[in-house]
This record gives C-alpha cells, sequence and structure tokens, in this order.
C-alpha cells in the first residue's frame, strides 16, 4: 500500500527549477488546449504523416499525445498524488516529448511541412519544418532539465 496513497513531492525546490516546472506545465497547457479546440483538425493532421503507411497510427497517435499531455501536468505542478502516479505522470511527459521529436524527425526526413507540425493543433500554421523541429527539441530539453531537476521527487525507488 506504500503506492496507494498520496503524498506530496519529497523536497521544496529551488525557485529556478520550479520556474522551468511551471514554464513546461504552461506550455503543454497551450498546447493541449489548442490541440483540444481543433481536435476535428488536429487527427487528420496526424494521419498526413502516414506514419509505417498507417492512417489508424496517426488517430492513435492524437490520441496519445493529448491524454499524455494532460496526464504529464500533476508532475510538473508537483501536486499530491500517490508515488505511482507520479511515476506515471513523469513517463507520460517522457512519452510525449519523445513523440513529438518522433514526428518533428519524420516531417523533417520525409515532407515539407504538412499544414505545420500540429504542436498546437491547426491554430499555428508555421511553413519552416526546421523552425518547428527546433521547437520539438527545445520541448524535450526542456523535458530532460525538468525531470533531471525533479529526480528527487522519486526517492521511493530506491
Amino acid at each position: 500500500m506504500k503506492f496507494a496513497h498520496a503524498s506530496t513531492p519529497s523536497k521544496p525546490l529551488a525557485f529556478p527549477a520550479l520556474f522551468l516546472s511551471w514554464a513546461l506545465a504552461g506550455l503543454l497547457i497551450i498546447m493541449a488546449t489548442a490541440q483540444l479546440m481543433t481536435y476535428e483538425k488536429f487527427v487528420p493532421l496526424m494521419q498526413n504523416y502516414q506514419l509505417f503507411g498507417d492512417y489508424t497510427l496517426g488517430r492513435i497517435i492524437a490520441a496519445l499525445l493529448v491524454i499524455g499531455e494532460v496526464f504529464s501536468l500533476p508532475f510538473l505542478l508537483r501536486m499530491n498524488i500517490s508515488p505511482l502516479f507520479r511515476l506515471t505522470s513523469a513517463l507520460s511527459l517522457v512519452l510525449v516529448s519523445a513523440l513529438w521529436l518522433i514526428l518533428g524527425m519524420w516531417t523533417l526526413a520525409t515532407h515539407p511541412p504538412l499544414v505545420g507540425l500540429g504542436i498546437f493543433g491547426s491554430l499555428l500554421k508555421v511553413d519552416s519544418s526546421a523552425l518547428l523541429v527546433a521547437f520539438v527539441v527545445g520541448l524535450l530539453v526542456l523535458s530532460g532539465v525538468v525531470m533531471w531537476r525533479l529526480r528527487d521527487d522519486f526517492s521511493f525507488l530506491r
């Protein structure tokens, strides 16, 4: 039952680590909101990537991205949650960052930008795929820094 009860994160953090965590949480909130507002256009955009030649995989990725962005928020906001959900939330942050990196690199390697990468749903259409990939790499780096700074939240694994 060690994993079943809600607990606070292990230690308070210095302001820079909290600021990075809150900034990433704010970015993910904006991304998830924009994707959900235009979800009827977001799913076909993900299907246009034709990962492995499959349109069904586009639907699955679109759903995983939005769900993962929402599920990563409790870890980033350091909410009072169970250790198991804290780990799940952190892993969803890694999953979302990795999926966006894969999609960005796939766009850069195989396509000209379709209608934009889809980071902000279909609200923001950027013509330069290099700019979008730079944004995604920045998202991945920021996620890695936040995960490193919040690594003490997983003291129950030691």
